[in-house]
């Protein structure tokens, strides 16, 4: 099988509201949950692609991953992933969007897909801001991104490596390719990285 590699980078920030560690295993018996602070990374991000035979003598051209870096820029890039089950989006978010978004017939505030790219494809959601007026709120609520799971880097690449296998799916359906997406990783820090096959 031939392979490709094509790496990425961008900013992020999340927290992980689930963390919890046990001070046998940590450095100096650590109890401090740093994770479940909202922080932001400098991420690495590379996708793996195989195929048995060569189109063009590519298993894939590079440019046509461009789409990833689409996603990076449309959804990740200098943006807060944060869980439908974190609290804070609860407590805090959905409080301020429920101030600020304007509701049609006294609808609940909720979340929409009436932005450049929809949940189907992206499999997350973000606050229809169009009716916002306060600059400051439009920028706050625009900076999210909301996911139905945790945000660890090991659900992270899992995320992005569906989304990525979609794409792949829906290239091999239109060129009769049969190229398979065999990794993403999600480079956290330099250190760091979760990996997803």
């Amino acid at each position: 099988m031939f392979t490709i590699e094509k790496t990425f980078t961008g900013d992020l920030a999340h927290r992980i509201h689930t963390q919890r560690l046990d001070s046998d295993f940590t450095e100096k018996g650590s109890k401090i949950l740093k994770c479940r602070r909202l922080h932001g990374h400098t991420f690495g991000l590379k996708v793996k692609l195989g195929s048995k035979a060569l189109e063009n003598d590519m298993v894939l051209d590079y440019n046509e991953l461009g789409f990833v870096k689409d996603m990076i820029n449309d959804i990740l890039d200098h943006r807060t992933l944060i869980a439908t089950s974190d609290p804070i989006l609860l407590k805090v978010i959905m409080p301020v969007a429920s101030n600020y978004i304007a509701r049609n017939e006294d609808e609940i505030c909720s979340l929409t897909t009436e932005t450049p790219w929809t949940s189907e494809e992206y499999m997350a959601l973000k606050f229809n801001i169009e009716t916002v007026k306060d600059p400051d709120i439009k920028e706050f609520l625009d900076s999210f991104v909301i996911v139905p799971f945790t945000t660890s880097s090991e659900n992270i690449s899992r995320w992005i490596f569906q989304i990525v296998e979609s794409k792949i799916y829906k290239f091999n359906q239109i060129h009769g390719t049969d190229v398979k997406v065999l990794s993403v990783s999600y480079k956290e820090t330099p250190n760091s990285e979760a990996v997803y096959s």
